[in-house]
Protein backbone atom coordinates (compact mmCIF):
# COMPACT_ATOMS: atom_id res chain seq x y z
CA UNK A 1 0.00 0.00 0.00
CA UNK A 2 2.72 2.74 0.89
CA UNK A 3 4.67 1.64 -2.15
CA UNK A 4 1.28 2.31 -4.12
CA UNK A 5 0.80 5.95 -2.42
CA UNK A 6 4.53 6.56 -3.01
CA UNK A 7 4.46 5.44 -6.72
CA UNK A 8 1.40 8.15 -6.96
CA UNK A 9 3.50 10.98 -5.66
CA UNK A 10 6.36 10.53 -7.78
CA UNK A 11 3.85 9.76 -10.84
CA UNK A 12 2.10 13.17 -9.79
CA UNK A 13 5.40 15.06 -9.48
CA UNK A 14 6.54 13.70 -12.92
CA UNK A 15 3.40 14.76 -14.23
CA UNK A 16 3.63 18.56 -12.92
CA UNK A 17 6.79 18.75 -14.47
CA UNK A 18 5.46 17.39 -17.90
CA UNK A 19 2.79 19.43 -17.74
CA UNK A 20 5.30 22.77 -16.75
CA UNK A 21 7.71 22.10 -20.21
CA UNK A 22 4.20 21.83 -22.47
CA UNK A 23 1.89 24.43 -21.06
CA UNK A 24 3.76 27.10 -19.02
CA UNK A 25 0.16 28.44 -17.15
CA UNK A 26 0.64 25.30 -14.56
CA UNK A 27 2.70 24.10 -11.98
CA UNK A 28 6.48 26.01 -11.45
CA UNK A 29 5.64 28.65 -14.63
CA UNK A 30 6.31 32.21 -14.44
CA UNK A 31 4.05 32.96 -17.48
CA UNK A 32 2.12 35.89 -16.87
CA UNK A 33 -1.39 37.23 -18.60
CA UNK A 34 -3.85 39.33 -18.94
CA UNK A 35 -7.42 39.60 -19.75
CA UNK A 36 -7.80 37.82 -22.85
CA UNK A 37 -10.28 41.32 -23.88
CA UNK A 38 -7.43 43.13 -23.98
CA UNK A 39 -4.43 40.93 -25.58
CA UNK A 40 -6.35 42.12 -28.97
CA UNK A 41 -7.55 45.43 -28.11
CA UNK A 42 -9.54 47.32 -31.07
CA UNK A 43 -11.06 50.76 -29.58
CA UNK A 44 -12.99 50.82 -33.08
CA UNK A 45 -13.56 54.18 -34.79
CA UNK A 46 -12.65 57.39 -33.26
CA UNK A 47 -13.07 61.44 -34.48
CA UNK A 48 -10.08 62.89 -36.32
CA UNK A 49 -10.40 65.56 -33.44
CA UNK A 50 -9.17 62.28 -30.87
CA UNK A 51 -5.38 63.46 -30.54
CA UNK A 52 -4.35 60.69 -28.10
CA UNK A 53 -5.52 57.03 -27.24
CA UNK A 54 -5.12 55.69 -23.77
CA UNK A 55 -5.43 52.62 -21.85
CA UNK A 56 -4.24 50.89 -18.50
CA UNK A 57 -3.95 47.17 -18.99
CA UNK A 58 -3.70 44.67 -15.49
CA UNK A 59 -1.10 42.25 -16.02
CA UNK A 60 -1.38 38.89 -13.52
CA UNK A 61 1.03 36.91 -11.91
CA UNK A 62 -1.23 33.88 -11.25
CA UNK A 63 1.91 31.30 -10.37
CA UNK A 64 3.47 30.81 -7.24
CA UNK A 65 6.77 32.34 -8.26
CA UNK A 66 7.65 36.04 -8.16
CA UNK A 67 8.22 37.31 -12.22
CA UNK A 68 10.16 39.80 -12.97
CA UNK A 69 9.79 42.17 -15.87
CA UNK A 70 12.99 42.67 -18.01
CA UNK A 71 11.75 45.03 -21.43
CA UNK A 72 8.84 45.73 -23.38
CA UNK A 73 9.19 46.35 -26.88
CA UNK A 74 6.59 48.31 -29.13
CA UNK A 75 6.19 48.83 -32.61
CA UNK A 76 5.70 52.26 -32.71
CA UNK A 77 7.79 55.50 -31.17
CA UNK A 78 4.01 57.45 -30.89
CA UNK A 79 3.38 54.72 -28.21
CA UNK A 80 4.37 56.01 -24.76
CA UNK A 81 4.20 52.80 -22.16
CA UNK A 82 4.48 53.33 -17.93
CA UNK A 83 4.68 50.17 -15.95
CA UNK A 84 3.91 50.74 -11.88
CA UNK A 85 6.43 47.60 -10.71
CA UNK A 86 8.84 45.14 -13.19
CA UNK A 87 8.07 42.67 -10.01
CA UNK A 88 5.09 40.66 -9.78
CA UNK A 89 4.88 38.54 -6.58
CA UNK A 90 2.26 35.94 -6.44
CA UNK A 91 -1.08 35.75 -6.97
CA UNK A 92 -0.57 40.12 -7.40
CA UNK A 93 -0.69 42.41 -10.33
CA UNK A 94 0.89 45.26 -11.98
CA UNK A 95 -0.36 47.97 -14.06
CA UNK A 96 1.08 49.20 -17.62
CA UNK A 97 -0.46 52.74 -18.77
CA UNK A 98 -0.34 53.30 -22.51
CA UNK A 99 -0.82 56.46 -24.32
CA UNK A 100 -0.67 56.31 -28.67
CA UNK A 101 -0.26 59.96 -29.64
CA UNK A 102 -2.28 59.92 -33.35
CA UNK A 103 -0.47 62.98 -35.22
CA UNK A 104 -1.38 62.97 -38.58
CA UNK A 105 -2.71 59.37 -39.03
CA UNK A 106 -6.18 58.77 -40.04
CA UNK A 107 -8.16 55.76 -40.94
CA UNK A 108 -7.32 52.10 -40.09
CA UNK A 109 -3.51 51.41 -38.01
CA UNK A 110 -1.93 48.57 -36.07
CA UNK A 111 0.25 48.50 -33.14
CA UNK A 112 1.55 45.91 -31.34
CA UNK A 113 3.21 45.67 -27.39
CA UNK A 114 5.71 42.84 -26.49
CA UNK A 115 6.44 42.14 -22.84
CA UNK A 116 9.18 40.10 -21.72
CA UNK A 117 10.11 38.32 -18.24
CA UNK A 118 13.14 37.09 -16.82
CA UNK A 119 12.26 33.30 -17.93
CA UNK A 120 13.14 32.44 -21.40
CA UNK A 121 9.76 32.20 -23.17
CA UNK A 122 7.50 33.85 -25.84
CA UNK A 123 6.79 37.30 -24.94
CA UNK A 124 2.95 38.21 -24.20
CA UNK A 125 2.04 40.37 -27.29
CA UNK A 126 -0.90 42.97 -27.21
CA UNK A 127 -2.13 43.81 -30.04
CA UNK A 128 -3.84 47.24 -30.41
CA UNK A 129 -6.32 48.50 -33.17
CA UNK A 130 -7.51 51.38 -34.13
CA UNK A 131 -9.40 53.47 -37.09
CA UNK A 132 -9.40 57.04 -37.16
CA UNK A 133 -12.21 59.17 -38.70
CA UNK A 134 -10.76 60.72 -41.92
CA UNK A 135 -11.88 64.55 -42.12
CA UNK A 136 -13.92 64.77 -45.29
CA UNK A 137 -10.65 67.22 -47.02
CA UNK A 138 -8.34 64.33 -46.43
CA UNK A 139 -10.71 61.69 -48.36
CA UNK A 140 -10.93 63.87 -51.05
CA UNK A 141 -7.42 64.01 -52.04
CA UNK A 142 -5.87 60.32 -50.67
CA UNK A 143 -9.44 58.74 -52.22
CA UNK A 144 -11.24 61.19 -54.88
CA UNK A 145 -12.67 57.79 -56.86
CA UNK A 146 -15.82 57.13 -55.00
CA UNK A 147 -17.63 54.30 -57.25
CA UNK A 148 -20.48 53.06 -53.98
CA UNK A 149 -21.49 54.78 -51.27
CA UNK A 150 -19.10 52.89 -49.29
CA UNK A 151 -15.90 52.17 -51.12
CA UNK A 152 -13.50 54.93 -52.35
CA UNK A 153 -10.32 54.46 -54.23
CA UNK A 154 -7.08 55.99 -54.21
CA UNK A 155 -6.47 56.49 -57.87
CA UNK A 156 -8.79 56.19 -61.43
CA UNK A 157 -6.21 54.36 -63.26
CA UNK A 158 -2.66 52.03 -62.99
CA UNK A 159 0.38 52.94 -64.62
CA UNK A 160 3.13 50.98 -64.32
CA UNK A 161 5.10 52.05 -66.99
CA UNK A 162 8.13 50.10 -68.49
CA UNK A 163 8.57 46.73 -66.97
CA UNK A 164 11.77 44.34 -68.18
CA UNK A 165 11.29 41.09 -69.10
CA UNK A 166 12.77 38.56 -66.72
CA UNK A 167 12.08 40.91 -64.06
CA UNK A 168 8.49 41.43 -61.57
CA UNK A 169 6.92 44.80 -60.83
CA UNK A 170 4.36 45.56 -58.38
CA UNK A 171 1.63 48.30 -58.30
CA UNK A 172 -0.98 49.07 -55.41
CA UNK A 173 -4.60 50.74 -55.09
CA UNK A 174 -5.49 51.28 -51.85
CA UNK A 175 -9.26 51.08 -51.18
CA UNK A 176 -11.34 52.95 -48.12
CA UNK A 177 -14.31 51.69 -46.46
CA UNK A 178 -15.89 55.37 -45.87
CA UNK A 179 -18.78 53.28 -44.01
CA UNK A 180 -19.36 52.29 -40.25
CA UNK A 181 -19.95 48.46 -40.92
CA UNK A 182 -18.02 45.55 -42.49
CA UNK A 183 -17.82 46.02 -46.21
CA UNK A 184 -17.26 42.89 -48.53
CA UNK A 185 -15.64 43.10 -52.12
CA UNK A 186 -13.97 41.45 -54.93
CA UNK A 187 -11.08 42.35 -57.82
CA UNK A 188 -10.99 40.75 -60.54
CA UNK A 189 -9.24 40.95 -64.18
CA UNK A 190 -11.05 39.54 -67.31
CA UNK A 191 -9.10 37.07 -69.12
CA UNK A 192 -6.39 37.69 -66.74
CA UNK A 193 -2.99 36.51 -68.47
CA UNK A 194 -0.95 34.15 -66.76
CA UNK A 195 2.09 36.76 -65.51
CA UNK A 196 -0.34 39.45 -63.83
CA UNK A 197 -1.66 38.08 -60.38
CA UNK A 198 -4.12 40.52 -57.90
CA UNK A 199 -3.33 39.87 -53.70
CA UNK A 200 -6.46 41.74 -51.48
CA UNK A 201 -8.64 40.69 -48.62
CA UNK A 202 -11.85 40.15 -49.38
CA UNK A 203 -13.37 42.62 -46.78
CA UNK A 204 -12.82 46.16 -44.81
CA UNK A 205 -13.98 46.48 -41.22
CA UNK A 206 -15.63 49.95 -40.56
CA UNK A 207 -13.33 53.33 -41.95
CA UNK A 208 -10.53 50.89 -42.79
CA UNK A 209 -7.89 51.10 -45.93
CA UNK A 210 -7.22 48.36 -47.56
CA UNK A 211 -4.58 47.11 -50.40
CA UNK A 212 -5.03 45.62 -53.63
CA UNK A 213 -1.98 44.30 -54.98
CA UNK A 214 -0.97 44.04 -58.71
CA UNK A 215 2.10 41.98 -59.48
CA UNK A 216 3.26 41.63 -63.18
CA UNK A 217 5.90 38.81 -63.29
CA UNK A 218 7.82 38.50 -66.43
CA UNK A 219 10.78 36.06 -65.04
CA UNK A 220 9.45 33.76 -67.69
CA UNK A 221 8.36 35.63 -70.95
CA UNK A 222 10.39 36.68 -73.60
CA UNK A 223 8.34 37.15 -76.43
CA UNK A 224 5.27 39.41 -75.67
CA UNK A 225 6.33 43.28 -76.11
CA UNK A 226 5.42 47.02 -75.82
CA UNK A 227 2.09 47.91 -74.51
CA UNK A 228 -0.19 46.12 -72.71
CA UNK A 229 -3.55 47.13 -71.54
CA UNK A 230 -6.10 45.22 -68.67
CA UNK A 231 -9.04 46.39 -67.31
CA UNK A 232 -9.17 45.87 -63.09
CA UNK A 233 -12.78 44.99 -62.03
CA UNK A 234 -13.54 46.58 -58.29
CA UNK A 235 -17.23 45.02 -57.38
CA UNK A 236 -18.96 45.89 -54.03
CA UNK A 237 -20.73 42.51 -52.74
CA UNK A 238 -23.55 43.93 -51.16
CA UNK A 239 -24.60 46.47 -53.16
CA UNK A 240 -23.07 45.09 -56.35
CA UNK A 241 -21.55 47.85 -58.13
CA UNK A 242 -18.43 47.96 -60.02
CA UNK A 243 -15.84 50.07 -61.36
CA UNK A 244 -13.16 49.34 -64.02
CA UNK A 245 -9.53 50.75 -64.26
CA UNK A 246 -7.82 51.08 -66.75
CA UNK A 247 -4.02 49.33 -66.55
CA UNK A 248 -1.29 49.81 -68.44
CA UNK A 249 2.46 48.34 -68.76
CA UNK A 250 5.14 48.48 -71.57
CA UNK A 251 7.21 45.28 -72.07
CA UNK A 252 10.72 45.96 -73.06
CA UNK A 253 14.04 44.39 -73.09
CA UNK A 254 17.14 45.47 -70.37
CA UNK A 255 18.86 47.90 -71.30
CA UNK A 256 21.84 49.64 -70.80
CA UNK A 257 21.10 53.05 -70.56
CA UNK A 258 25.08 53.91 -70.45
CA UNK A 259 25.95 52.47 -73.31
CA UNK A 260 27.52 54.70 -75.66
CA UNK A 261 27.56 52.19 -78.82
CA UNK A 262 23.75 51.47 -78.28
CA UNK A 263 21.15 52.44 -81.48
CA UNK A 264 19.16 55.36 -80.85
CA UNK A 265 15.53 55.60 -83.05
CA UNK A 266 14.98 59.02 -84.19
CA UNK A 267 11.93 59.57 -86.06
CA UNK A 268 11.79 63.34 -87.61
CA UNK A 269 8.14 63.86 -87.67
CA UNK A 270 6.14 61.75 -85.01
CA UNK A 271 2.66 63.76 -85.61
CA UNK A 272 0.71 64.11 -88.89
CA UNK A 273 -2.54 65.48 -89.61
CA UNK A 274 -3.73 64.34 -93.12
CA UNK A 275 -7.51 64.35 -95.29
CA UNK A 276 -8.07 60.60 -95.55
CA UNK A 277 -10.13 61.85 -98.79
CA UNK A 278 -7.00 63.08 -100.50
CA UNK A 279 -4.19 61.00 -99.34
CA UNK A 280 -4.80 56.89 -99.13
CA UNK A 281 -1.13 56.29 -97.26
CA UNK A 282 1.38 57.90 -94.80
CA UNK A 283 4.93 57.32 -94.34
CA UNK A 284 6.99 57.47 -91.21
CA UNK A 285 10.68 57.79 -91.24
CA UNK A 286 12.65 55.54 -88.87
CA UNK A 287 16.33 56.47 -88.54
CA UNK A 288 18.85 55.17 -86.52
CA UNK A 289 21.25 57.75 -85.31
CA UNK A 290 23.07 55.32 -82.62
CA UNK A 291 25.91 52.88 -83.24
CA UNK A 292 24.98 50.02 -83.05
CA UNK A 293 21.74 47.61 -84.70
CA UNK A 294 18.35 49.26 -84.27
CA UNK A 295 16.07 46.19 -83.88
CA UNK A 296 12.31 46.60 -84.13
CA UNK A 297 10.63 43.77 -81.88
CA UNK A 298 6.92 44.80 -82.47
CA UNK A 299 4.86 47.70 -83.66
CA UNK A 300 1.18 47.97 -82.25
CA UNK A 301 -1.77 50.09 -84.37
CA UNK A 302 -4.59 51.14 -82.65
CA UNK A 303 -7.16 50.82 -85.38
CA UNK A 304 -6.18 47.33 -86.84
CA UNK A 305 -4.51 49.42 -90.08
CA UNK A 306 -2.71 47.71 -92.88
CA UNK A 307 1.16 49.12 -92.31
CA UNK A 308 4.14 48.21 -94.01
CA UNK A 309 8.04 48.15 -93.24
CA UNK A 310 10.83 46.05 -94.95
CA UNK A 311 13.00 45.57 -92.30
CA UNK A 312 12.88 44.61 -88.61
CA UNK A 313 16.22 46.23 -87.81
CA UNK A 314 18.06 49.27 -89.15
CA UNK A 315 21.97 49.04 -89.30
CA UNK A 316 23.70 51.61 -87.36
CA UNK A 317 23.18 55.45 -89.59
CA UNK A 318 20.73 53.79 -91.75
CA UNK A 319 16.91 54.92 -92.24
CA UNK A 320 13.64 52.62 -92.94
CA UNK A 321 10.08 53.82 -94.00
CA UNK A 322 7.24 53.10 -91.92
CA UNK A 323 4.02 52.92 -94.63
CA UNK A 324 0.51 53.35 -92.66
CA UNK A 325 -2.16 52.36 -95.24
CA UNK A 326 -5.29 55.14 -95.02
CA UNK A 327 -9.23 54.06 -95.83
CA UNK A 328 -11.33 57.27 -97.83
CA UNK A 329 -13.45 57.44 -94.78
CA UNK A 330 -10.85 56.83 -92.11
CA UNK A 331 -11.99 59.25 -89.20
CA UNK A 332 -10.53 57.40 -86.23
CA UNK A 333 -7.16 58.64 -85.29
CA UNK A 334 -4.35 56.49 -85.31
CA UNK A 335 -1.84 55.49 -82.77
CA UNK A 336 0.91 53.14 -83.39
CA UNK A 337 3.54 51.72 -80.80
CA UNK A 338 7.06 50.62 -81.45
CA UNK A 339 9.02 49.02 -79.02
CA UNK A 340 13.20 49.03 -79.98
CA UNK A 341 16.29 48.08 -78.42
CA UNK A 342 16.84 51.94 -78.03
CA UNK A 343 17.86 51.87 -74.31
CA UNK A 344 16.93 55.69 -73.82
CA UNK A 345 13.17 55.22 -75.35
CA UNK A 346 12.39 51.35 -75.65
CA UNK A 347 8.74 52.87 -76.59
CA UNK A 348 7.85 55.28 -78.87
CA UNK A 349 4.52 56.69 -80.06
CA UNK A 350 3.32 58.04 -83.48
CA UNK A 351 0.24 59.56 -83.97
CA UNK A 352 -1.64 59.99 -87.48
CA UNK A 353 -4.95 62.98 -86.64
CA UNK A 354 -7.40 61.95 -89.59
CA UNK A 355 -10.19 64.03 -91.48
CA UNK A 356 -12.76 63.90 -94.26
Amino acid sequence: MRRFIYYLIILGVTACKYSSSIDNIECQSKRININESEVELDFGVVADSIALLSHQFVIYNENPDTVRITRIDKSCGCTQLQLSNTVIVPNDLVYLNMNIELGSNYSFFERDVSIYTDQKEEPLVIYIRASRRSPERVIAQDFPLAFTKNLRLSTPYVIMGYIVLGDAEVSHINILNNSDSEVSYEVDIPNKPSYISLYYNEYLKANEIGRITIMIDLSKIDNIWGLQKEVIRIKEINSNMEVEIPMEAIFVEALDKKDQEAPRLLVPITNYTINTSKKDKIEFCLKNIGKKTLYIRDIQISTGQKFLVESMHINAGDEEKLTIFLHPSQKENIELGITTNDPIEPYKILRVNCKI
